[in-house]
């Protein structure tokens, strides 16, 4: 049996633009998992190279790109009637 090197993937390497990020929160915001949607929030924050700190003003969930893509989740939702 050969022994087979494994490589780190890292997601982040793959968010090179604004639309790629949008579609990679869009998912998280689907899934409705609030750990995965923290993850991919710390995915997009490496990927912008922002600090780890939320305190800071430049962190991820007060970026327009992580607002548009929450939007664009709510918009593309089937609406429930009550």
């Amino acid at each position: 049996m050969t022994e087979q090197q494994l490589t780190t993937f890292d997601p982040a390497e793959g968010l090179t633009s604004d639309e790629a990020i949008a579609v990679f929160m869009a998912d998280a915001f689907e899934s409705g998992d609030a750990g995965y949607i923290a993850h991919a929030l710390g995915v997009v924050a490496r990927a912008k190279g922002w600090p780890r700190s939320p305190g800071k003003p430049d962190f991820p969930a007060n970026s327009s790109t992580v607002r548009s893509a929450s939007a664009a989740t709510r918009r593309s939702r089937p609406r429930s009637r009550s």
